[in-house]
C-alpha cells in the first residue's frame, strides 16, 4: 500500500463583488490515500497521474462567477479545474506510457483519474514543460491565432495591444514585431510600459492610467489602427473604435475590464464598425484545437532561436494556488502566474 497525501482545491461559495479583493471563495482539503487503490481501479485508456504544475489564466473570474458564458462555471463544493501539466504514475492506454509528461485540463488536485485522449504529450527533450501552461499553451495559441486567423496580420501594419504586459499580450506584442509591424502597447502603470518597450521591444507604450489613448495614439499612428489585439474590452475597446483604419480587423480575446460583473459596458462607438468598413471579431482557441501541433512546433521554434521572451511568476504548493489567482486578477503578477507543485513530491 502506498499512502500519500491527497490535496484538493474546492470553490466554496460563488464569487461575489468582494473577489478578487478579498480571497475567500476556495477551501483546501488535504487527506491520505491509497494510490494502489486508484490504480487498480483504473478503466481503459485511463490514465493515474500527478500534478506538477497549473495555470492561473483570467477566465477562471468567469469560472468562479456563476455567469452564464460559454465556459462551464463551478458550482459550490465543485474541484477547481484548469489547465496543468501532470506526470503520468500508471496507464490503461496506449497514447500515455508511464513516466510521461502530458497537458490538458485537469482539477487542481495532487492526484488524480484522466482520459488519456484529452491530454497531450510533452517531448521527452523539452525540459521547461511550464511552457505548455503558457508559451505554447493557451496565451502562445491565442496570440498566434487571434493574430493570423483574426487580424489576418500583414508586414507593416500598424497593431494596438492591450494588456500589452500580460500573458496574451506580451507574446501579441513580439509577433507582431517579427512581421516588421508598428506595436502601439496599452498598460497601466509606467513600470509595465517600461517593460513592454524594453524588454517585448514594442515601439510605444501608453499608460492608461495617466495617458488618453484618444490624445496619444494619432500622435503615434496619425493614420490610424490596423490591427487591435482586445484583452480588456470596455472603454479601451470604445475608445479605439474611433482610431481604427477603413477595412481595420479587431481582435477580441478578453474583456477582463469587466469579467464578472453584472452590469456590462456598453460600447457607444459601435457604429465605427460600419463607417471603416471593419470586422470585428471573437474567438475561442479551441475553435482551431486541430491546428494546435502545427503552431506548436511554430512557436518552438521560435523559442529555440531566442526570438520569445516569457515570464513566469510561480507560486509553491497547492495551498498558493488561489493567491496566485487573486495576485493575477488584481494585476499584481510579473508574468504568467503557474503554480509549481513539483516540491511537494518526495521520491
Amino acid at each position: 500500500m502506498q499512502k500519500v497525501e491527497q490535496k484538493t482545491v474546492i470553490l466554496k461559495k460563488t464569487a461575489d463583488e468582494n473577489y478578487p479583493s478579498v480571497d475567500d471563495i476556495f477551501q483546501l482539503q488535504k487527506q491520505q490515500i491509497d494510490l494502489s487503490h486508484y490504480e487498480n481501479q483504473l478503466q481503459e485508456e485511463q490514465i493515474l497521474v500527478k500534478l506538477l504544475y497549473l495555470s492561473c489564466d483570467a477566465a477562471m473570474r468567469v469560472q468562479v462567477s456563476g455567469a452564464k458564458t460559454h465556459m462551464e462555471t463551478l458550482k459550490p463544493g465543485s474541484i477547481m479545474k484548469g489547465l496543468g501539466v501532470a506526470q503520468v504514475l500508471c496507464s490503461k492506454s496506449q497514447i500515455h506510457q508511464k513516466g510521461e509528461l502530458i497537458w490538458g485540463n485537469m482539477a487542481w488536485s495532487k492526484y488524480q483519474v484522466l482520459n488519456a485522449a484529452a491530454h497531450k504529450p510533452i517531448p521527452k527533450n523539452y525540459n521547461r514543460p511550464y511552457d505548455f501552461l503558457g508559451l505554447l499553451g493557451g496565451s502562445g495559441l491565442t496570440a498566434h491565432f487571434g493574430l493570423e486567423k483574426i487580424g489576418k496580420l500583414q508586414e507593416g501594419e500598424t497593431v494596438v495591444v492591450s494588456a500589452a504586459s500580460g500573458n496574451v499580450g506580451m507574446l501579441v506584442v513580439q509577433l507582431a514585431k517579427l512581421q516588421n509591424c508598428k506595436v502601439i502597447g496599452i498598460a497601466d502603470s509606467d513600470q509595465k510600459c517600461e517593460y513592454v518597450i524594453k524588454q517585448l521591444k514594442a515601439d510605444h507604450c501608453i499608460n492608461q492610467k495617466t495617458q488618453n489613448l484618444l490624445e496619444e495614439i494619432p500622435k503615434i499612428a496619425p493614420k490610424g489602427v490596423d490591427v487591435y489585439f482586445d484583452n480588456v474590452g470596455g472603454k479601451t475597446l470604445d475608445q479605439i473604435l474611433l482610431l481604427i483604419k477603413d477595412h481595420a480587423r479587431i481582435i477580441l480575446q478578453g474583456s477582463i475590464s469587466s469579467s464578472g460583473q453584472r452590469v456590462q459596458y456598453a460600447l457607444e462607438n459601435y457604429t465605427q464598425l460600419v463607417y471603416k468598413k471593419a470586422l470585428m471579431q471573437g474567438f475561442i482557441v479551441h475553435d482551431f484545437i486541430k491546428e494546435f501541433p502545427e503552431a506548436i512546433n511554430k512557436l518552438i521554434v521560435l523559442v529555440t532561436k531566442g526570438k520569445l521572451f516569457f515570464q513566469e511568476d510561480f507560486q509553491q504548493g497547492l495551498e498558493n494556488a488561489s493567491k496566485g489567482l487573486q495576485k493575477l486578477l488584481l494585476g499584481e503578477n510579473e508574468g504568467k502566474v503557474i503554480v509549481d507543485l513539483t516540491s511537494e513530491y518526495k521520491e
